[in-house]
């Protein structure tokens, strides 16, 4: 596995994030019994951890009615409290801060998966999607379930790691050509993980194995010139950052403390068609008005259209919001976070450009709070503010009360 190229971390659920090994054996058991069925070894029960239902149930209770034996699986299973895997949340906000995008896909519902989370403390923001069996339209260890995703985010199968706790985790990771990380909190051991790309006593041990993301991080200027703007001469040079093209400008000389920068993502929609929908477009030419004005600063362009989303997942929230829901249900909705989007190529940025500290213009505190998680010091955020017209009302208000945008 090559973790310079590692983009996305894919959780399996039980096992991996949430303690449900001792819930699953007593529930199949207690299930069995009630039923007047028979009653399986730890072992029996353990062998067909992870696989899908119909599949468990043909296996152990070939006679049982698969529903009735499901549901009251789940009548017994739901009386049991639900834990989280010992330091999972403090391992997936450090992932995150890393710069990696967190999937969950799972065979539960995608309502459970959200309610678990929230049972047990792990925050569903942490998640870019959230994907249960509603949204899979595929079973393990059908690699299609990975070719969906892959599709879905724009990724080559080297882009993504999966990390689960079962070998039929790991089949279906190989059946996609996609590495595998296997946890040892569930019932398969060591030995079961023979060929897989690494194993871990548990999800925490995460945090060290990818401790060097930031230091992997490539940046290469690859052209540079000066470019004269309505708002004043300004210096444009493109950057590659771990293969991704990033447009700076810049005035005067940045390796200094206290520059003002705008870090801003891109928005097609409004900067180039010039849609009434947002306020992007505004605050990018207000931002270039402000460093002109200033003896250095720099302007970083990011490629996230849609809050991280990407174009085609942008105009379908629009759509949404079309019908009455809001900028930030539209995103939830559609299976990612209100925002996705992640600063740490601008962070690779500013430390390869020398700069010491930085004045931020933004009015969102998650990109601020994102700077400072990847080492950049920002002694102010200076907000951003831009009037609102009659269309953009409510998406500012939205941004305001939902996401706590200072505007």
């Amino acid at each position: 596995m090559n973790k310079n190229t590692i983009k996305a971390i894919v959780f399996d659920f039980d096992d991996t994030l949430i303690q449900y090994k001792e819930i699953g054996l007593e529930s199949h058991k207690k299930a069995a019994e009630k039923l007047d069925l028979r009653i399986p070894t730890d072992e029996e029960i353990a062998s067909q951890f992870g696989k899908p239902w119909e599949v468990i149930i043909r296996k152990l209770w070939p006679r049982a009615h698969p529903e009735l034996f499901k549901q009251t699986y789940l009548e017994i299973a739901k009386e049991f409290p639900r834990r989280q895997i010992e330091g999972a949340s403090e391992t997936l906000k450090f992932l995150k801060q890393a710069g990696y995008a967190l999937h969950i896909i799972s065979s539960r519902s995608r309502e459970s998966l959200i309610t678990l989370l929230s049972q047990t403390g792990i925050p569903k923001e942490y998640f870019s999607s959230i994907q249960g069996s509603e949204d899979l339209g595929y079973e393990k260890p059908s690699k299609m379930i990975f070719q969906v995703f892959l599709e879905r985010y724009g990724l080559r199968p080297d882009q993504v790691v999966y990390v689960g706790d079962s070998v039929h985790d790991l089949e279906t990771a190989k059946n996609a050509e996609i590495p595998f990380i296997g946890v040892l909190t569930g019932w398969h051991k060591e030995e079961h993980f023979g060929n897989a790309d690494g194993i871990l006593p548990s999800v925490t041990g995460l945090k060290e194995y990818f401790a060097d993301r930031q230091s992997e991080l490539s940046v290469v200027r690859e052209a540079s010139s000066k470019l004269p703007t309505l708002y004043g001469d300004f210096e444009i040079s493109v950057f590659s950052v771990a293969g991704q093209e990033i447009v700076v400008l810049s005035k005067g000389k940045v390796d200094d403390s206290n520059v003002l920068v705008r870090v801003h993502s891109s928005c097609f929609t409004s900067e180039t068609l010039y849609s009434l929908r947002c306020d992007c477009r505004e605050q990018l030419m207000k931002a270039l008005k402000m460093i002109q004005r200033e003896p250095a600063g720099l302007l970083i362009y990011l490629n996230q259209e849609g809050r991280g989303i990407g174009l085609v997942q942008k105009i379908k929230a629009y759509s949404l919001q079309d019908k009455g829901k809001d900028t930030h249900d539209a995103n939830i909705e559609l299976g990612f976070e209100a925002d996705s989007r992640d600063y740490l190529p601008a962070a690779a940025l500013l430390k390869h450009l020398k700069v010491k500290s930085i004045r931020l213009l933004t009015n969102n505190p998650e990109k601020e709070e994102q700077l400072k998680g990847y080492g950049i010091e920002v002694e102010k955020a200076i907000p951003l503010r831009t009037k609102p017209n009659e269309i953009n009302q409510k998406y500012l208000e939205t941004k305001k009360l939902k996401m706590n945008h200072k505007l």
